[in-house]
């Protein structure tokens, strides 16, 4: 009888000019993203604040405060996104670098040493294209 389980896969990219290149236009992709979302929220905390303060001010409070709420969380990824920004800008070419974690099966079945399967996987990839399987 076999088991399959879940177990994390570490997906490392061998830093090359083009990745580091790839992870900045990714990184400014997510910036104007989140410029969007900013202007979307600040025109629609404006109106719901206007509309409320007409009907009921502790509405008008309650609306403020969760508009303060969501521009702080976006301030906050959005200083996430620089700081990642700068980490990509000083990248060292050739050294690995952790990208993305993801989900992996694997079977464990009797006599399997349970840490060996359980331990991350690895998965190594430059320009693309997968170099190595761990």
């Amino acid at each position: 009888m076999a088991l399959t389980v879940n177990r994390p896969v570490n997906v490392k990219v061998l830093v090359t000019e083009a990745f580091r290149s790839q992870l900045q236009s990714e990184i400014e992709y997510a910036l104007g993203e989140l410029d969007l979302q900013e202007q979307q929220l600040e025109f629609q905390g404006r109106r719901a604040v206007s509309e409320f303060s007409k009907s009921s001010p502790k509405q008008a409070h309650n609306a403020r405060t969760q508009w303060e709420q969501e521009k702080e969380r976006l301030a906050g990824a959005r200083r996430e996104l620089i700081e990642r920004k700068n980490q990509a800008q000083q990248l060292e070419l050739g050294v690995l670098f952790l990208y993305a974690t993801i989900e992996g099966y694997t079977e464990l079945t009797v006599g399997d040493s349970l840490f060996d399967k359980l331990r991350p996987a690895e998965v190594l990839v430059k320009d693309n294209v997968v170099i190595e399987i761990r």
